[in-house]
């Protein structure tokens, strides 16, 4: 917990007087209204570096595994969270994001590019630096994976994300920051996405 939650309880306790009790309650409820505020939080996805692997010692999976890296390397994506903070830096959110990887190469002429729309749901931990001006989180969202390439066998897979990132205030409630992530999407020879991009967040009352 922060040192202000104990300074808060000790100022809680010394009020006496009507007046003083009213308005310390007002601030406190004002403190809490802003760190549950619901957050609308957009991202937007700079640049991705795909890989893929599969843990297997068949000698066809293996192929396979070499075919697919060498056809999907990189990729464009944007997603929306929305999140609802309820403790000190701790908020559960729910997240949408779409991902696409250029097809470079590979022996199929009709096969398009890849296109993953994963929706998952997880916890965020906050930590804010230097007067509220800046934050940096963690967080860990589970959730599904829809793998649609044009010309192959499409998949509806489960998938997970961790994160990083940091957020820089330019007013009370938007702010911007880079972000870099990990996903990771089970299938038959598994998709493992390294994402760098940058977030806007939107913080409502």
């Amino acid at each position: 917990m922060r040192n202000g939650f104990f300074y808060k309880i000790q100022a809680k306790i010394s009020l006496t007087s009507k007046e003083n009790l009213l308005s310390f309650l007002g601030i406190v409820m004002k403190d809490i209204s802003k760190e549950r505020a619901p957050l609308l939080s957009i991202v937007l996805i700079l640049g991705i570096l795909g890989s893929f692997s599969a843990q297997a010692a068949e000698d066809k999976l293996a192929i396979k595994r070499i075919a697919i890296k060498s056809r999907f390397k990189s990729g464009l994506g944007a997603g929306a969270r929305v999140g609802y903070g309820f403790w000190q830096g701790l908020s559960v959110e729910g997240d949408f994001q779409y991902d696409r990887l250029f097809r470079e190469g590979g022996i199929a002429d009709d096969e398009g590019d890849k296109n993953l729309y994963s929706l998952a749901a997880g916890l965020r931990y906050t930590v804010s630096l230097l007067r509220d001006d800046i934050s940096t989180y963690l967080y860990f969202t589970p959730g599904f994976t829809f793998d649609y390439t044009k010309g192959a066998r499409n998949n509806f897979e489960l998938s997970y994300a961790v994160g990083t990132g940091m957020d820089f205030n330019l007013t009370e409630r938007l702010s911007i920051g880079p972000l870099a992530q990990f996903r990771h999407i089970f299938e038959d020879t598994d998709i493992y996405l390294m994402s760098v991009g940058a977030v806007f967040t939107y913080i409502f009352d």
